[in-house]
């Protein structure tokens, strides 16, 4: 069995319990990768114990938009890579007798006794990079039932959604992926960090690494291939020695032109998973965590959940709505780079859809945009401007904390935000924007300076 962290396990014997106690769930999931992830786990989790279930992806989770979900005939309420924010907010319901729960893994000081409130952060842990919800929801199936364990591909898609492999699995789940690879004899073996059923897809739909002038450029490909005595329906694993090697230093070099950090370049060659979603069905785990993220982005979550659970059915619906969103995120991302404005020390990006605000700014910063200056991605509509910030883990080491910086800033311009050190979010109204835009430029530069 596995091994948690003490100070989380009392939390999770009292959430099975109550859970288990339950006939009618209502589960509120975030609408990415990972809260699709975690949602899944969690559903399966129950379907298979036969309650009743109603689940909800949301991507707000401000007190007006929780407040619709706390009425019905329900026993228990989940809520899954949300919540943490609003602890307080969800222990007035508890006080009414409502029985909350929440598994969450953003940044929260917040506890109460009235519910139970998981969350790496309560234990001296660090939600950007040793637990995330799909984490913390895997743990809770295998907890609930040894058996379901065979439910790892959600674990990973989930970890893989929010960038928690990158440099190396750590904390909690390390601990889960130790237990898969020693226990359950899950096995590993290093690739190119593109997804796509062949070379030609690889490039053509490469957004991590995003390969600036090259991603999305058929023709180009196509002579680069052809240049590297590649066929374009060839797979990655099947070239022999001397071509794989070829394309990984014709990839590398350009990134290097562009100025991308070597340790962001390096991870172009990572270590995979190949999970089993079925009898029949085997995926890379960036593969399945970048099928996943595409449900989310187009609003199609309940065909991410239905996939992770019954992948034979709904493969090819899925692998649909990722090619579409591959294609629409590389147009938003040229559009967003050739229109972003270089202030002093932040670059502003422009966005056409707000789905699309937060990956765009996290793949720029990494891969097109050098220097030490965060991406603030935005998009207007209707009077309000959501934004999305992204920095690297070099910003960070040198003092950087966006969570903090777009919490402080957006609400003296009577908006909200916060998150993580290197990912947070805000809303203002549109009004001030530009004042919003010089506040979150000065406190970078504070940042690096009190470093």
């Amino acid at each position: 069995m596995i091994e948690i962290p003490k100070c989380l396990e009392n939390r999770y014997n009292e959430a099975i319990k109550r859970v288990k106690e339950s006939k009618f769930v209502r589960i509120i999931a975030h609408y990415d990768a990972d809260g699709i992830s975690s949602g899944a786990l969690i559903y399966k989790t129950l379907i298979k114990d036969n309650k009743k279930i109603h689940i909800s992806f949301k991507r707000e989770y401000n007190k007006s938009a929780i407040e619709k979900y706390m009425d019905g005939p329900y026993d228990c309420y989940i809520f899954v890579d949300i919540g943490a924010s609003m602890v307080k907010y969800l222990e007035d319901y508890a006080k009414n007798g409502k029985n909350i729960i929440i598994l969450d893994h953003h940044q929260s000081n917040d506890d109460s006794d009235l519910l139970i409130h998981i969350n790496p952060h309560l234990c001296g842990m660090d939600g950007t990079s040793d637990a995330c919800g799909s984490t913390l929801s895997y743990i809770f199936s295998i907890l609930y039932d040894e058996n379901n364990w065979i439910m790892y591909p959600s674990f990973f898609a989930g970890v893989l959604g929010d960038r928690q492999n990158i440099d190396g699995y750590k904390g909690i789940n390390k601990i889960l992926i130790e237990y898969l690879e020693n226990v359950k004899g899950l096995k590993k073996s290093m690739t190119l960090s593109l997804e796509g059923s062949n070379v030609f897809e690889m490039l053509m739909y490469a957004t991590d690494p995003f390969i600036l002038n090259l991603t999305g450029k058929e023709d180009k490909i196509k002579n680069v291939l052809k240049k590297l005595s590649i066929k374009e329906d060839e797979k990655f694993e099947s070239l022999d020695e001397k071509r794989r090697n070829n394309l990984i230093s014709y990839i590398t070099l350009q990134l290097i032109k562009i100025g991308v950090d070597n340790e962001i370049i390096k991870g172009i060659i990572r270590e995979k998973y190949d999970l089993m979603l079925s009898s029949q069905i085997y995926l890379s785990d960036a593969s399945l965590s970048s099928i996943i993220d595409s449900c989310g982005k187009e609003e199609k979550h309940s065909v991410g959940l239905l996939f992770l659970n019954y992948p034979e059915k709904y493969m090819e619906e899925a692998i649909k709505i990722w090619k579409f969103y591959k294609i629409k995120m590389i147009e938003e991302l040229y559009y967003s780079y050739e229109n972003k404005k270089d202030l002093e020390n932040i670059y502003l990006l422009p966005t056409r859809e707000s789905a699309y605000t937060g990956p765009i700014a996290g793949i720029l910063v990494s891969y097109a945009l050098p220097g030490m200056k965060p991406a603030i991605g935005y998009s207007i509509s209707n009077g309000n401007v959501k934004i999305s910030a992204r920095a690297t883990k070099k910003m960070v080491q040198n003092g950087l904390n966006l969570g903090n910086i777009l919490k402080e800033c957006s609400e003296k311009f009577d908006g909200n935000g916060g998150g993580h050190n290197i990912a947070a979010g805000a809303s203002v109204p549109e009004k001030y924007f530009s004042e919003f835009i010089k506040c979150v430029n000065d406190k970078v530069k504070e940042s690096y300076g009190n470093k």
